[in-house]
């Protein structure tokens, strides 16, 4: 499996992920924490990035904000986009490597409540 989490200059997860210019990819096996790397984000229109994450064999985006228009592009591209989460890097990836960060934080889709009518 490999994880894309985009990264600002000072090792944090990019607030905006659209304003993103570099990535940090980790390739996992078994859940064990393998080797990763930080890439330059070379494609300027939403479009041609999600194409070139794609490319890149990216599996699943980790960030904090999206816009929903990048977001669907990343999507539609067979990547999974999970969102809300903050902190360093190395923060997010050993969470998400220790399985914490199962679901979006900041999900939407969560089953509705349960009423009863009386």
């Amino acid at each position: 499996m490999r994880v894309a989490i985009p990264v600002s200059s000072d090792g944090r997860v990019e607030r905006v992920f659209d304003c993103a210019t570099s990535l940090v990819v980790l390739d996992l096996r078994d859940r064990d924490r393998g080797k990763y790397f930080e890439t330059a984000i070379r494609s300027r229109s939403m479009r041609e990035r999600a194409r070139e994450f794609a490319a890149m064999g990216i599996n699943v985006v980790l960030c904090n904000e999206i816009s929903q228009s990048f977001e669907s592009l990343i999507r539609n591209g067979g990547i999974e986009v999970r969102t809300h989460h903050s902190g360093t890097v190395d923060e997010v990836m050993e969470a998400f490597v220790i399985g914490y960060l199962t679901r979006d934080r900041g999900s939407n889709d969560r089953p509705p409540a349960q009423v009863s009518i009386s």
